[in-house]
């Protein structure tokens, strides 16, 4: 029996330096798939951050541009308004113009009926 032993030991030793080497080769693995992982984030975040900066030009630029329009629609809205009024006017106008032409149409008629002679008709 103890000659046995030595061989048993040896055996042992050289298994669980065998076991010892695929788990250290198991849990190198794992740590590289996390810093393989940790480094596409890493990635990731680079060209979320870069996309939020030119997103955040862009506001930017629609902020000027927004501001822009606010002056020219501040410029414009005298001119706005005087067309309004203009428009009213005309419509006012037109109601004149409509009154007047009913009116001349109504002397039109009476003219005719005192300038004609009653005795013309027979004629």
């Amino acid at each position: 029996r103890s000659s046995l032993r030595p061989c048993v030991e040896a055996d042992l030793h050289v298994l669980a330096e065998d076991a010892f080497g695929k788990v250290a080769t198991a849990v190198k693995g794992e740590l590289n798939v996390a810093a393989n992982e940790y480094a596409l984030l890493g990635r990731m975040n680079a060209v979320a951050g870069e996309k939020y900066a030119e997103m955040g030009k862009v506001v930017a630029g629609l902020g000027v541009f927004m501001n822009s329009l606010r002056q020219k629609d501040e410029a414009l809205a005298p001119y706005l308004k005087q067309l309004n009024d203009i428009d009213m006017q005309v419509a006012e106008l037109e109601g004149v113009v409509a009154a007047l032409d009913r009116h001349t149409g109504a002397l039109e008629g009476r003219f005719r009926k005192l300038t004609i002679p009653p005795d013309a008709s027979l004629w």
